[in-house]
């Protein structure tokens, strides 16, 4: 299904937000990427971007919400199937070291993780 105007409309805001906040420590996609619920992520996307912004993400996701509901309704199953995957491989014995390294910020990438 083609985008309607409106929604074609909210994703070219998104776009010239996302311009704004590019990449690196004030990446917009920092809060979203780590949030484990869409209020936390819109409350982080505030913090960072401040409320003029945050109102116009709110606004973006409205208007995208029916199109994200349908996909997620069609894929759900099998994302949680690949959630239980990648949970179990970040654990294993091979990867969890790295994976604490990483999270504790202590590990950089120079030929291999130190």
């Amino acid at each position: 299904m083609p985008l309607n105007d409106e929604e074609t409309t909210a994703l070219e805001t998104f776009a010239a937000l996302g311009r704004q906040f590019d990449y690196g420590p004030h990446w917009l996609g920092r809060p979203v990427a780590k949030a484990s619920s869409e209020e936390q992520a819109l409350s982080d996307s505030e913090k960072l971007t401040g409320p003029d912004h945050a109102k116009t993400l709110r606004d973006v996701f409205r208007v995208m919400e029916p199109r994200f509901a349908r996909i997620w309704e069609r894929d759900e199953g099998c994302l949680m199937a690949l959630a239980v995957r990648l949970e179990v491989r970040l654990h294993s014995e091979g990867v969890a070291p790295y994976i604490q390294r990483a999270a504790r910020g202590a590990g950089h990438w120079k030929d291999g993780w130190t």
